[in-house]
């Protein structure tokens, strides 16, 4: 299979309740190109919502939106895409439900959208500034509860987890973005999900 390349934004506009087949070929492959997951995230923000995500400040208590890990449809498969902006960094669990009879690309579940969305602030750019590679690793941390709830425990060993940062961490200097990317990664690894070093990265 080819990693993905484009038509995906395209392909969401015409039709809402299915993926296109590059993004197939890349699902099955787990080649999350940065061309990839940046137009996920432009797809999660610029189309309307029913109503707004959940946001949590640093230190905040509970999480809310989330409740137990519910029952999915035979066949679903999911994805945690976490966009690291200046404010802060919000994660979306996306279900990817079964093709229909007929069809090869699996159907992106919107009904879940707004109540499988979270963000935390600050930005991770405002950790990298203090070089605070503890509260890096809580901010993710609590996303990573946040979208427990949300996956099986079964299910995450095969549920990939990207993260793309954006204009924030360009803002900081090199060392300091890589040193949180690095923390980054050492959390995403160990939390059971399915990940990559390449898929936390900055989108340039």
């Amino acid at each position: 299979a080819e990693a993905f390349g484009g038509g995906f934004s395209d392909s969401l506009m015409r039709d809402e309740s299915c993926l296109s087949e590059e993004m197939n070929l890349a699902w099955a492959a787990h080649e999350f190109t940065s061309e990839y997951t940046e137009q996920i995230i432009d797809f999660c923000e610029n189309k309307p919502r029913s109503g707004p995500g959940g946001t949590l400040g640093g230190g905040s208590g509970a999480l809310r939106g989330a409740s137990a890990s519910p029952a999915l449809p035979a066949g679903t498969q999911q994805i945690l895409v976490f966009d690291a902006g200046s404010s802060g960094t919000r994660v979306h669990v996306f279900n990817m439900l079964p093709p229909l009879p007929g069809a090869h690309a699996p159907r992106l579940d919107l009904s879940v959208r707004d109540r499988q969305t979270l963000k935390m602030k600050p930005g991770l750019s405002h950790f990298a500034r203090k070089n605070d590679l503890p509260g890096t690793e809580k901010n993710i941390q609590q996303l990573l509860d946040f979208a427990n709830a949300l996956v099986p425990a079964s299910k995450r060993p095969q549920t990939p987890a990207l993260l793309k940062a954006t204009a924030g961490l360009r803002a900081v200097s090199e060392p300091q973005a890589n040193a949180v990317l690095a923390q980054v990664r050492r959390t995403l690894f160990a939390s059971g999900y399915n990940f990559r070093d390449e898929w936390a990265d900055i989108i340039k």
